[in-house]
């Protein structure tokens, strides 16, 4: 047993990584080009446990390399769903507007958070 295990980021820390993560740019997150789709077998036994285990609703599963493999040229990227592709894109856009409008709201708390600390 590890002696000193991990310690989870505090509050301010999380909102500190959120920020840097939602002012990145998609180059930043996802650079370059991908190579093509992987582990599809993994994918397709992913979305199969999550349909099994909640009827009734879809689901998408996105799976990334932040950078390329070692001897590789480009990162590997993929994403399975079990719903139509015009169907998940409308979800990703709702999904991005409605956390668009959540990052104002953290972004306020982080202020309010400094003029507490600073009284």
């Amino acid at each position: 047993m590890d002696a000193n295990p991990p310690r989870r980021p505090n509050r301010r820390e999380r909102r500190k990584m959120e920020k840097l993560s939602r002012n990145a740019t998609p180059d930043e997150i996802l650079p370059g080009t991908h190579r093509p789709p992987f582990a599809k077998d993994h994918m397709s036994a992913v979305l199969d446990a999550l349909k099994e285990g909640l009827p009734g609703y879809e689901f998408a599963v996105f799976m990334f390399e932040k950078t390329a493999a070692p001897g590789q040229e480009l990162p590997r990227f993929n994403y399975g769903s079990t719903c139509d592709r015009a169907d998940m894109v409308n979800v990703l856009n709702a999904f991005v507007k409605k956390n668009e409008h959540l990052l104002h709201k953290l972004d306020e708390l982080e202020r309010d958070d400094r003029a507490e600390g600073s009284a």
